[in-house]
């Protein structure tokens, strides 16, 4: 009831507190911090940002009388080695970021330039796209060659000879992405060069063989948020093995792709980033609310540049970075914003009553340990509680493997491992006399949706699978050694890679520092909002609480995978 409560309450409470996001003030309003003093906030800009760096302050200054806001170009040569404009902020593409080893400069992201692949949806090769993906690799085979560029390069098929037309437009930093993409200028590939993205999409509409290259803002429909029904975008083999994994599956639809972008489940090399940059973290009250309206009412312009938004979260924690808190200390216009002045009064309701409940449940609880003798003990995650039976090998993907008396190894994962997760309500294997690689995706584990790739500790043939998870996945939680076992494989090279496993002690050891490097993981990679109520007993020093991911979103599952399993492989 706890964790409903909590859920419920904090969009109403993030909306109700963060003010900065839609602030209205009038000239001279001490509570904004904005004063009627001609050019007071004078915000620098790199020559690609000039329009939209102008057309921010423009209705920043209408939403702000008195502001002031205004955009200056600054030429490129004075940012090569750094600027320095003290009570200022800029705003940079990637492109021209400054670096500067004297004095590193303040920077955060505010928005992304991404770069994507597109083809036309009738294409006669859509189905074995989807299924496979096309890898960076196979992008370099077919737009570098400078003579008859044929689909068989893209889809590593030497019998497919259709040709097959590329388009680009240089949008600057279209030019950069597809640059360190390709590994050459474009300019020298046999990538038609257009004059804009609406003639790419054209082609691209016209003709079902082609494929184009264009920016994400330029194909997504503001009406709906979708993608313009013309193109599709192309799914890219990330990993190079010539299938689209769970993980790279991110192109369903254009918020799942923007946070797959975000993770860093799309090449980087298609990524650019608006920075807002500065000598120094940013403390006047001019510059922050400047800030704060950019994450917030700002994001909507940043497609009139061609540029994307920020997720919802991203944008929360950002400001919360900028303040130490959720929001500054600014005031709302009566006038302009009676419906938010309602949902602080319900939220402050909703807030009164979550006290008051959580109130009574520690007077009742407290009650019933008095009378019984005993004190409720939240469940802790420690090296204690860890299960490190005898005779198996471990490997760093956290599974175990134990070879049997027929020369046949059974593979499970480690009790750490499911003491994160959590319940495990549902197990994706692969299927008997499948062939299985060191450190490809064995298995995935599942719980109401959310998911977890896990790694082969060795190379072979599958043999056996364990049935029983199949009706009951939770097995592998109370039983991981025994009972809860996945796979019974024939290796191809025990005697090699049992070298790389742990035992006992090693094993043990090995954990102290998983549980170092998983502590790290939380502190940089998870909300700070949820860790108090999700990860971490505050009131017992800092110590992880039992099964951390079980209460937590898909998207903490993805930053899991990343930022700690991936990570480990």
């Amino acid at each position: 009831m706890k964790n409903l409560i909590f859920l419920i309450s904090l969009p109403a409470l993030f909306y109700a507190s963060a003010p900065v996001l839609n602030a209205v003030s009038s000239p001279g309003n001490s509570s904004t911090g904005i004063t009627a003093c001609g050019d007071s906030l004078l915000v620098w800009c790199s020559p690609d940002l000039f329009p939209l760096a102008s057309l921010w302050a423009e209705k920043f200054n209408a939403d702000h009388p008195g502001a002031g806001a205004k955009a200056v170009s600054v030429p490129a040569d004075r940012m090569v080695g750094g600027i320095d404009m003290e009570g200022n902020i800029g705003f940079v593409t990637s492109e021209y970021l400054p670096v500067s080893d004297e004095k590193p400069a303040w920077r955060m992201v505010v928005g992304r330039d991404v770069i994507v692949p597109v083809i036309n949806p009738e294409n006669p090769y859509l189905d074995k796209i989807n299924r496979a993906g096309i890898s960076r690799e196979k992008f370099i085979s077919a737009i570098t060659v400078t003579e008859n560029p044929v689909w068989g390069k893209l889809l590593g098929d030497e019998k497919t000879d259709q040709f097959m037309h590329a388009y680009w437009y240089d949008s600057g930093a279209a030019r950069a992405c597809l640059t360190a993409f390709l590994q050459t200028d474009p300019y020298g590939t046999n990538a038609e060069l257009t004059p804009g993205a609406d003639e790419v999409i054209n082609r691209i509409h016209k003709d079902k063989y082609a494929v184009g290259f264009c920016r994400l803002a330029d194909i997504l429909v503001p009406e709906n948020k979708g993608i313009d029904e013309r193109v599709m975008l192309v799914p890219v083999d990330l990993n190079g093995n010539n299938q689209v994994d769970y993980f790279e599956n991110i192109y369903g639809d254009p918020e799942e792709f923007a946070r797959g972008v975000w993770i860093g489940k799309y090449p980087r090399e298609f990524c650019g980033n608006i920075y807002c940059i500065a000598p120094e973290s940013p403390s006047g009250k001019n510059d922050l609310a400047f800030l704060g309206w950019i994450l917030g009412e700002g994001q909507q312009y940043l497609s009139s540049g061609g540029f994307t938004e920020l997720l919802a979260s991203e944008k929360y924690n950002k400001v919360q970075s900028l303040y130490g808190t959720p929001s500054p200390n600014i005031e709302i216009s009566e006038a302009r914003a009676p419906g938010r002045i309602l949902l602080i009064v319900l939220a402050g309701v909703l807030l009164l009553g979550i006290l008051v409940f959580s109130a009574t449940g520690i007077i009742r609880r407290r009650r019933a340990a008095m009378e019984t003798g005993f004190t409720e003990k939240i469940p802790v995650f420690d090296e204690q509680t860890v299960l490190v039976p005898g005779g198996l090998y471990f490997d760093r993907t956290h599974t175990w493997t134990f070879m049997e008396k027929d020369g046949s190894v059974r593979i499970g994962i480690d009790d750490f491992l499911q003491h994160i997760t959590g319940r495990i309500t549902k197990i994706k294997m692969k299927h008997i006399s499948d062939r299985i690689k060191k450190g490809k995706t064995l298995f995935s584990l599942i719980q109401d949706g959310k998911q977890l790739d896990i790694y082969s500790p060795l190379s072979g043939v599958i043999k056996e699978a364990n049935d029983r998870l199949y009706g009951d996945a939770s097995v592998i939680n109370r039983s991981p050694y025994m009972d809860g076992w996945i796979y019974r494989v024939e290796p191809d090279n025990w005697l090699t890679e049992i070298r790389s496993y742990f035992m006992g002690e090693k094993y043990r050891g090995w954990l102290k520092k998983e549980f170092i490097r998983l502590k790290d993981f939380i502190a940089s990679a998870l909300v700070p909002e949820l860790l108090e109520n999700s990860t971490v007993i505050m009131q017992e020093g800092g110590e992880l609480r039992d099964n951390l991911l079980e209460n937590l979103g898909p998207l903490y599952w993805e930053k899991f995978q990343t930022g700690f399993l991936d990570a480990s492989v």
